[in-house]
């Protein structure tokens, strides 16, 4: 069996305009060429015209940033962010996944996705399924498989989970038909991440050994500022 070799294929025009925006939005070097010198080339190419286009002296190559998207062996475009929060896969078609994760409460180096959007190059009505919950996902997807003293059961997301997906979603405008549809399915998450940070503060502050009064202080001091941040 002849394997692709990915790194010298020239990436769709669809899949490349997705990867280039979201690129741009968490500033990949490659991303600072314009999309329309990128048309027709591989990843090899593009890092060589990054090179090009950007020389840097032999001392000073530890500064070079991410010079060309990677393609796996599916022809998908994989890439996570430096922290591991987002996640994003981009199909040849242009079809786009953002997965957002965060760890799990005393397991070293384990992390659960917790936000989970779907954004095909179609809109989803247009697709034959307009309704949100097919297409997203809160909290973590397979919490029926747990036990009930698995850690992961209660890890749900957050409002800077959902301020970092909103981010990645806002990238695409113009990119995908689907970013309004996402961007109002997560606001509409907003109250139930609101309600979770002030759970998980309250049961911090009773972890430090609080009295049920500096608890509930704590806590709604926690409350006071989510709403000054967000409202």
């Amino acid at each position: 069996m002849t394997m692709t070799n990915t790194a010298t294929t020239p990436i769709p025009a669809a899949q490349l305009a997705a990867c280039h925006a979201l690129a741009t939005a968490f500033n990949h070097e490659w991303a600072n060429l314009p999309l329309v010198d990128l048309a027709g080339l591989s990843p090899e190419a593009i890092a060589a015209l990054v090179e090009e286009r950007y020389p840097l002296s032999r001392d000073d190559r530890w500064m070079r940033g991410i010079t060309a998207p990677t393609i796996d062996e599916g022809g998908h475009i994989n890439h996570t962010t430096g922290s591991g929060r987002l996640e994003w896969n981009i199909g040849p078609d242009g079809w786009v996944k953002l997965y957002i994760s965060r760890p799990v409460p005393g397991v070293q180096g384990e992390g659960v996705d917790v936000l989970y959007v779907d954004m095909p190059p179609q809109t989803w009505a247009d697709m034959g399924e307009a309704d949100p919950a097919y297409w997203c996902h809160a909290g973590y997807e397979d919490v029926r498989e747990l036990s009930p003293a698995d850690p992961r059961r209660d890890i749900r997301p957050l409002p800077r989970h959902l301020n970092a997906l909103a981010e990645a979603v806002r990238a695409l405008d113009g990119v995908n038909p689907n970013v309004p549809a996402v961007l109002e399915w997560i606001e509409a998450q907003r109250p139930a991440a609101l309600r979770d940070e002030l759970s998980e503060a309250r049961d911090r502050a009773w972890g430090m050994g609080l009295s049920s009064a500096e608890a509930v202080d704590a806590a709604m001091e926690v409350l006071q500022e989510l709403r000054r941040r967000y409202a």
